[in-house]
């Protein structure tokens, strides 16, 4: 069985590929195979497009976040303004909808110039 599959992975890469692109692809594709036959069929799951580490400055302070309610939100009980075209991310790094905080949270952010809110990533779920 594995024989007639490595001949047919074999007979379609070599009939599409030219000169040595062939070898590449052929090299990737018995290694690919050999390292599926040994796990036992399995293969480890793709790596999740959304798992990056997010970028947060040094200089961002942490809080914990109420809800907001318009462009007032509390943070530590001090009531600031989100500043035009702020940006809340989640712990996926999305960016969300003010709304979409629904309970107080830790959170770290940054001010502006204006001394608005302006960055905010969500700590917690």
């Amino acid at each position: 069985m594995l024989r007639i599959c490595a001949a047919a992975v074999l007979v379609l890469v070599l009939g599409s590929a030219p000169g040595p692109a062939r070898a590449d692809i052929v090299g990737a594709l018995v290694n690919k195979l050999m390292d599926t036959i040994l796990r036992g069929g399995t293969s480890p799951p793709p790596p999740d497009p959304g798992a990056h580490l997010r970028h947060i400055p040094e200089h961002a302070k942490t809080g914990v976040m109420s809800p907001p309610e318009g462009r007032l939100v509390k943070i530590d009980g001090e009531e600031m303004l989100l500043a035009p075209g702020a940006k809340i991310r989640d712990t996926n790094n999305r960016i969300v909808l003010p709304a979409t905080v629904q309970r107080p949270v830790t959170v770290r952010y940054t001010m502006d110039n204006n001394a608005q809110v302006h960055l905010v990533w969500l700590v917690e779920r």
